[in-house]
């Protein structure tokens, strides 16, 4: 029974970091030392899904900063300073460290059995890691699901994601906090590699002052459309898309609606342009198969709205049928009717 039980406790592996002033003491040594050395090698061999995380309460970026107030706790004066100048170092030493403590992972771990990876920290990735020649791009090629949770705001920019290219397996990518060119491109020729069967992608940037930049082109969505000469179309394999802050298109292309024919789910949060966009999809009549459809959106904040209004919502919400799951959060709506009895009932 105990052996027959081992794989199916061990398959979901998570590791976190108790504190938010402490990131980078996870509970990986506690691992060892309870199971021992030999007996956690052994039950680290059946893992499928591999977790490292933290809470995020109180502070969800700059979140790097909190390892030098951790670590110079009771160490020598020499040390217990760490002024602007000792702040590169300083964030080396943080990587460093929760990169010494997951290599006592990866050592352990088969080769290519990782189904998922995810990094719920907060902060950026230490080197080898998602680098190139790093554990995942290297050793666990055939990943399927890949969440990240970075610091957008982390002004030592060198995430060391330059290995998310070589992963050509992915059915599932999410990434929360995106800023910097480089990520973003890092991101686009990683969608451009599993676009033919990524059936998830959940993608949220950092509010920043190139915030426009940010938008539904540099995504690499770009799904092909059938020619003229009468092929068969085919739809894109995604099914759940989620969207944060991220500049929509405000005119559809017939591949960009063939990217959105054969969603399933359906967020949009805090997305400029997300009227004009709804709108389209609507008065194109887009067949649409949506049974879950989320929206966060301010109307006085966002000024793209220009003559659309609540209507938009309403209008793309009755052309289709079948929705189930329906969340709207919507700030300084304007005064009106809002039909959305209208909605329940044609659901």
């Amino acid at each position: 029974m105990y052996l027959a039980l081992v794989p199916k406790l061990y398959r979901d592996l998570s590791f976190c970091a108790v504190s938010e002033w402490a990131l980078n003491v996870l509970d990986i040594d506690s691992f060892f030392l309870c199971h021992g050395s030999s007996r956690a090698s052994s039950y680290l061999q059946h893992t499928k899904n591999l977790q490292i995380e933290a809470p995020i309460h109180l502070a969800r970026f700059n979140r790097c900063a909190y390892y030098s107030i951790f670590r110079t706790v009771g160490l020598s004066q020499s040390l217990s300073t760490l002024g602007p100048s000792k702040t590169v170092t300083a964030h080396e030493q943080f990587l460093e460290d929760i990169t010494d403590q997951l290599q006592l992972i990866f050592v352990h771990l088969k080769a290519n059995k990782l189904v998922s990876f995810r990094w719920r920290l907060g902060t950026c990735i230490p080197i080898g890691v998602l680098n190139q020649g790093g554990y995942l791009s290297r050793h666990q090629k055939s990943l399927k699901r890949l969440s990240l949770v970075t610091d957008g705001t982390c002004p030592q920019t060198s995430n060391h994601l330059d290995g998310l290219s070589e992963l050509s397996c992915l059915k599932e990518l999410e990434w929360e906090g995106i800023q910097h060119p480089a990520e973003v491109h890092l991101l686009q020729q990683c969608i451009r590699q599993n676009l033919s069967h990524l059936t998830c992608l959940s993608i949220s940037f950092v509010p920043s002052s190139n915030a426009r930049n940010l938008c539904w082109d540099i995504l690499g969505l770009q799904w092909p459309s059938p020619s003229l000469w009468g092929e068969t179309k085919t739809l894109s394999p995604l099914s759940t898309l989620l969207l944060s802050k991220v500049t929509l298109l405000s005119n559809l292309s017939p591949s960009d609606s063939l990217i959105f024919e054969n969603l399933r789910v359906l967020k949009l949060r805090d997305c400029p342009n997300q009227l004009q966009l709804l709108g389209n999809l609507s008065w194109c009549q887009i067949p649409m198969r949506l049974a879950h459809f989320e929206s966060c959106f301010d109307f006085q904040l966002d000024d793209s709205v220009g003559d659309y209004d609540f209507s938009a919502f309403v209008d793309f919400l009755l052309s289709f049928h079948g929705l189930q799951r329906l969340h709207l959060m919507l700030s300084n709506l304007p005064s009106t009717e809002s039909r959305i009895q209208d909605v329940i009932r044609h659901h």
